[in-house]
């Protein structure tokens, strides 16, 4: 999630839209809790009523806690959400979905259940279409990758397997009643 090439981060744009969504909650009378997730971190928010509530809520979302050495996967992170969330509850999940499987699938649909939920899927422009033509660096200050886009037959094989996560959850979200969101880094947050 921390990565863009346009736009905000990926976890900036989900913060902010979580943010947005709290406020909300909080203006109709809603309690706000939540699950806050990355590779390195889950812990939960228990619900509350308030402003105090979204203020804790914002803080969080703000300050992480020192991370453990426990790496994190979204299908593990949506076994405990599964957990945590009363039935009843509109539960937001704010992802870019990498590492959508199987079990993160059974997860969700088991969330379903008892639960309304809404995915909004955050994306980032390249990752939906690379250029056409050229040798590009991507760097997260740990890892160097290069990509070449002229190789056609590795452009349409990254293009197909962002279609394909994309694909997944608009069908699963379809069949399983959920309501599905697409954000993209470029896009205002207040508009979405």
């Amino acid at each position: 999630m921390h990565f863009a090439t346009r736009g905000l981060f990926k976890s900036v744009l989900a913060t902010k839209l979580a943010g947005l969504l709290a406020w909300t909650a909080e203006y109709h009378g809603d309690r706000i809790g939540g699950q806050l997730f990355s590779e390195h971190e889950c812990r939960e928010l228990k619900p509350q009523n308030g402003r105090h509530a979204v203020l804790r809520f914002l803080n969080a979302l703000v300050e992480p806690q020192n991370p453990i050495d426990n790496e994190f996967t979204l299908e593990q992170v949506l076994a405990r959400l599964n957990q945590h969330a009363r039935p009843g509850s509109l539960v937001y999940i704010i992802s870019d979905f990498r590492g959508i499987n199987d079990q993160a699938e059974m997860h969700l649909t088991k969330l379903a259940r008892h639960c309304e939920v809404v995915l909004i899927f955050i994306y980032d422009p390249l990752e939906s279409s690379l250029p056409n033509k050229g040798r590009y660096r991507f760097t997260d200050d740990e890892r160097d990758v290069v990509v070449d886009t002229s190789d056609q037959q590795r452009l349409v094989s990254y293009q197909q397997r962002f279609v394909q996560r994309q694909q997944r959850l608009e069908s699963l979200a379809k069949k399983r009643g959920m309501a599905f969101i697409q954000c993209s880094t470029l896009d205002d947050p207040y508009n979405v």
